[in-house]
């Protein structure tokens, strides 16, 4: 991922107005080598976009327990992400594509069973 905002890069990712997003910049060596995906290259790199991530309800993964762990996570995002976000995300080489999601769950908190700080009791007591 990169910082670099003075490149023109594509953007991948397309949601309604007001859609809280989580966006991530990518470098052309942040990809897969052409003959991985399809023929797609990202000369410039690429913008990702794709909906700030929710815990995962437990009844879901219950519901989807049957399915191998990369299966479940490809349904798993799309509900967070358009077609052509998918497609980018998946375009990805192993490094950046970790780095990815490991920001987006930073940020969004993706992880079952994970609470925002700010939702936990604190761990200082009241002195009296």
């Amino acid at each position: 991922m990169s910082d670099d905002v003075t490149v023109d890069r594509p953007e991948f990712g397309n949601y309604p107005a007001g859609t809280e997003v989580f966006s991530a910049k990518f470098d052309a060596e942040d990809f897969l080598d052409p003959e991985f995906n399809d023929g797609r290259e990202y000369p410039d790199g690429a913008i990702i976009s794709i909906k700030r991530g929710k815990p995962i309800p437990q009844a879901w993964i219950i519901r989807h327990a049957g399915m191998d762990y990369d299966l479940r996570l490809k349904l798993y995002l799309k509900i967070f992400a358009d077609d052509d976000a998918l497609m980018a995300i998946f375009d990805l080489n192993d490094e950046a594509y970790k780095e990815f999601f490991d920001a987006w769950d930073e940020d969004g908190g993706v992880t079952p069973g994970k609470s925002p700080r700010s939702t936990k009791p604190s761990k200082r007591k009241k002195r009296r």
